[in-house]
């Protein structure tokens, strides 16, 4: 008997062996996405409103502002804030490159092909504004979230900037997209960190919190859900939609 189920075993192990796993098979699928971002970086990387490399560029303009004093906050924040008007600036043929293909994307279905040159984009938007470039595993990551399924991360492998390539692809289909988290605080602080990041491609993020106009009446969380992409929490998100379907003015 042990003899038969061996052999059975072995048989069952064949088509694994040739085919593998119904995982590895995903993941061969995925990586297209990979290979398709990879190819673009080149091209993608150089994009400059004046038409050298976009790196360069920038050195040269930001050298020219002052620099603030380390201890004086408000000039450092208006620092901050006149180096992201100038990646802005400089950005426009990849915020161009980003609504170009959102155009494509709202007339066919949306393939591997089309979801590798968006993370691509949103790949070199994350770079500028904030100096994270996303990883090939964090590009599976975002492909599996596009996709609709659950990935599984642990701490520190970037959860947070691999759920932008999801937000990214949906928003370029024209959809509103809710970025759901844990609890006010990272509301607030993935929010901000995105921001910058979406402004290079010319998408709005907004942020919920629960003592933010709770009761919807000053007009900010409607402002907020104008916005491309919304962070909250599952209870904020949840209650905004009662209080909306339980009005009856």
């Amino acid at each position: 008997m042990a003899l038969i189920g061996s052999v059975f075993s072995g048989i069952k192990s064949v088509p694994r062996m040739l085919f593998g796993t119904r995982n590895d098979r995903l993941l061969k699928r995925m990586r297209r996405t990979v290979e398709v971002a990879r190819g673009l970086e080149p091209q993608i990387r150089v994009l400059c409103a004046e038409g050298d490399d976009y790196d360069a560029a920038f050195a040269r303009r930001a050298a020219a502002l002052p620099a603030p004093d380390p201890a004086d906050e408000k000039a450092v924040k208006e620092h901050r804030a006149k180096l992201q008007q100038i990646r802005v600036e400089l950005s426009v043929p990849l915020k161009e490159r980003a609504q170009a293909l959102s155009q494509r994307l709202r007339s066919v279905p949306t393939t591997y092909e089309e979801m590798g040159e968006a993370f691509a984009i949103l790949r070199e938007a994350s770079r500028r504004a904030q100096a994270h470039r996303h990883f090939d595993c964090q590009i599976i990551g975002g492909t599996v979230l596009a996709d609709g399924k659950v990935a599984e991360m642990r701490t520190g492998e970037g959860k947070t900037i691999v759920c932008h390539l999801a937000a990214f692809l949906k928003a370029l289909e024209g959809k509103k997209v809710h970025v759901v988290t844990v609890n006010d605080y990272l509301v607030k602080r993935d929010a901000e960190f995105a921001e910058p990041v979406f402004e290079l491609v010319g998408y709005r993020v907004g942020y919920i919190q629960s003592q933010i106009d709770p009761g919807g009446r000053e007009g900010v969380r409607k402002a907020m859900y104008d916005c491309d992409i919304t962070y909250g929490t599952a209870s904020e998100f949840g209650f905004d939609y009662l209080r909306d379907n339980m009005k009856v003015r």
